[in-house]
């Protein structure tokens, strides 16, 4: 079985995304939803509080607002292997309209030194499977045991944000790599500006979560996921020296 987990806050398009999955899902699958706006969680903590409930041997977490390719489940599952975290192509979703734009497509993501996570488009390729450095953080799948035991939703980091670095990191670090496939996709309403948003956000916490992720990875022990990925973004070998010892 794969378990679905879909936290949301306030989310106007969470009755279509969980309609999306049902109507394009082809494998045994069970929808777990949570909103934060009654838990008072953050994502990470609404997150553990419905896998805790799954019953599946896989995780799927993704956000209220997206769209899925038909047989996505059983596209991904197909290709999955113990140590992988997986991704479909990220596609633009008309939320309104629900309708899945094609014209943008992305598949590779990096962090620059502040680890804060990038769109790689020097590494996007035509391969139908891809290593990333690490996500988007809005749709992924990993088995139930590994989301458990590499801690990916720490509460410790945080509420909400921050979670794309995080995965790619968290993989590095337990022997697993990041991964993407361009046989399926999913469609996500992005949101550019505080107004798109159906709730207002505490810019605050969204800081602290991000300088909590800063604290516990910016070290030694991601230099070799830096050179590996042929140092992105703003990274270069001389900064890649200076990051401190792992505490």
């Amino acid at each position: 079985m794969l378990s679905i987990i879909i936290p949301s806050l306030s989310e106007p398009y969470l009755q279509k995304t969980v309609d999306d999955i049902k109507k394009h899902a082809e494998t045994d699958i069970e929808i777990l939803v949570g909103d934060d706006a009654k838990l008072k969680l953050g994502q990470r903590g609404v997150m553990n509080h419905l896998a805790r409930q799954a019953k599946g041997e896989y995780i799927l977490k993704c956000d209220a607002h997206c769209s899925f390719g038909q047989g996505f489940d059983r596209i991904m599952l197909e290709d999955m292997h113990d140590n992988v975290i997986m991704a479909p192509y990220l596609l633009v979703l008309d939320g309104e309209k629900w309708i899945v734009r094609h014209d943008k497509r992305s598949s590779s993501y990096c962090f620059d030194t502040n680890l804060v996570m990038n769109y790689n488009l020097e590494a996007e390729n035509k391969e139908p499977l891809s290593e990333t450095m690490c996500l988007q953080g809005s749709c992924f799948l990993m088995t139930t045991e590994n989301y458990w035991k590499w801690n990916i939703c720490d509460e410790s980091l945080g509420s909400w944000g921050g979670q794309g670095t995080e995965l790619g990191i968290k993989a590095y670090l337990n022997g697993g790599v990041c991964m993407t496939t361009k046989k399926t996709y999913y469609g996500h309403v992005f949101r550019h500006n505080e107004e798109d948003f159906p709730y207002k956000r505490d810019l605050a916490k969204v800081s602290e979560s991000h300088q909590a992720v800063i604290k516990q990875f910016k070290n030694k022990s991601i230099a070799g996921l830096i050179e590996k990925y042929n140092y992105p973004c703003d990274w270069n070998n001389e900064k890649v020296l200076e990051l401190p010892d792992v505490v």
